[in-house]
């Protein structure tokens, strides 16, 4: 199967696409990360704990660090690994843009590949969509491993969809993917099955399979809400269509939904109009996006699992993601014009402009957090319970991991003490709280200090400005 030209398949061709093909990709790429680049810091929450964990494992490497460990793990590490072999040569701020930026290039060629293959022509006029899901909440929440991840299986799942010997090549991109994160790879290997049953089935079979597929997903919501102590919530209906994905930091992005809606809703129109509605979701493309969104519907969206301290969390939070390319590869087909070019284009406009506003304030609150840490006297332990009610993504407390790399202990972070990370604790120590429901009160502002703890100091928000105060002392 081959990818059709734009010309082939009948779309209007913007100026863009008359650049030689190297040179747009290049093209593309560079405006592409832009928004790794266009503020002093990325601000992407967990990132900020990433690089700090990376800073910290080096500390343990040179026995500067008693009471941790590092220790080898099968998964959620890939990125952990980039960071950790860039750190040295680059420094933490260098570091954190290479590899942030590696991670979305892989996931938007990854996501942009998998909709040419399904589609059979290169879904230029949704790059703008693809931009923002890139830049989206999975993003923002800094889940990096999760998406470096998701980002792989796209290009596995392209070599699979097309067949062959290219098969082969899954097998290697899905074993790396592993090592960044399995949810991701187990999606993917379910995806895959799909796709090979379904090419294997008449057209009347493949609704058979289709309705075994549902009740394969019914089945997994009782089977793991039965044995596992899970969470599962009737409001991860509204996550089905992936849309969520671009509400980032608060109400204001709800406008970008409705205004993508209306574009989708106009797409669909026109696309169900030249194929027929039964044509259109009888279509392999949109049962998979029709599937995931009941998948993401019905999977709790936090599980406990054995062997962790820390409950697996925001399922279907990450996985309406993959809902949201899989409903790109449904609307690839269709002729968009430049009417809809230039709406997505405004809405992309709007988007990022948003996305500048906000993480610009964070980098202002992040540069009060770092001028607080400066003040004190070398290598105490912070905490920062600073959170953001009116964001989607509220852990301002990780503010405070970055700035403490060199200078200070950020008391709170969760990494160690979950035994999903490579830094675990072995024992009660002045480096990181060794409990994780001691380091989520702390990143929550629910913590009392105890008559053992280590002297320990708190940022809060004390009217509109940052302050320190010494929980066992007096104000500074």
């Amino acid at each position: 199967m081959e990818i059709l030209s734009e010309t082939q398949a009948g779309s209007a061709v913007s100026p863009l696409q008359c650049l030689p093909r190297p040179l747009l990709y290049i093209v593309v790429s560079i405006v592409l990360l832009v928004p790794c680049f266009w503020q002093s810091r990325i601000q992407a929450g967990d990132l900020s704990s990433h690089i700090y964990n990376t800073w910290l494992a080096r500390q343990i490497e040179r026995g500067e660090a008693p009471g941790l460990e590092i220790v080898p793990q099968a998964t959620n590490v890939l990125f952990d690994l980039m960071l950790a072999r860039l750190y040295g040569p680059l420094g933490p701020s260098l570091t954190q843009r290479v590899a942030v930026s590696v991670a979305v290039l892989n996931f938007f060629w990854g996501a942009f590949y998998f909709i040419s293959v399904v589609s059979r022509k290169r879904p230029w006029f949704l790059m703008p969509f693809l931009a923002m899901l890139a830049y989206g909440w999975v993003f923002h929440t800094g889940l990096f491993n999760f998406y470096l991840a998701l980002g792989l299986c796209w290009w596995a799942l392209a070599f699979l969809w097309k067949g062959g010997r290219r098969v082969l090549l899954a097998v290697p991109l899905l074993a790396l993917a592993f090592v960044a994160h399995g949810l991701p790879v187990a999606w993917a290997a379910a995806m895959g099955i799909y796709v090979w049953l379904s090419r294997r089935l008449t057209a009347a079979r493949g609704l058979v399979l289709g309705g075994v597929a549902f009740v394969a997903i019914v089945g997994q919501h009782f089977f793991l809400m039965r044995h596992y102590s899970s969470t599962w919530s009737l409001w991860q209906t509204l996550r089905m269509t992936g849309l969520d994905q671009v509400v980032v930091f608060g109400p204001g992005f709800l406008l970008v939904v409705a205004a993508l809606l209306a574009v989708a809703g106009y797409l669909m129109l026109r696309l169900t109009k030249t194929t027929g509605l039964r044509n259109f979701l009888l279509s392999l493309p949109v049962q998979l996006a029709i599937l995931d969104a009941l998948g993401i519907a019905l999977v709790p969206s936090k599980i406990e699992l054995p062997y962790f301290n820390h409950a697996l969390v925001y399922i279907a939070e990450r996985m309406s993601l993959t809902v949201a390319i899989l409903t790109c590869a449904s609307f690839a087909s269709v002729r968009a014009g430049w009417f809809e070019r230039a709406g997505l284009a405004a809405i992309t406009i709007a988007y990022f402009g948003m996305l500048y506003v906000k993480t610009a304030e964070l980098n202002r609150l992040e540069d009060q957090v770092q001028a607080l840490v400066r003040g004190l006297p070398p290598m105490q332990r912070v905490i920062s319970p600073l959170l953001d009610p009116n964001s989607r993504t509220p852990w301002l407390t990780h503010l405070v991991d970055r700035a403490c790399i060199g200078i200070c202990y950020s008391y709170a972070n969760y990494e160690p003490s979950t035994a999903q990370f490579r830094i675990r604790t072995r024992a009660r120590n002045m480096i990181v709280v060794n409990d994780y429901d001691d380091a989520f009160a702390m990143q929550t502002g629910a913590y009392r200090p105890r008559n053992d703890d280590p002297s320990l100091y708190q940022i809060s928000d004390c009217g509109g400005r940052l302050c320190l105060t010494q929980l066992n002392g007096a104000k500074q």
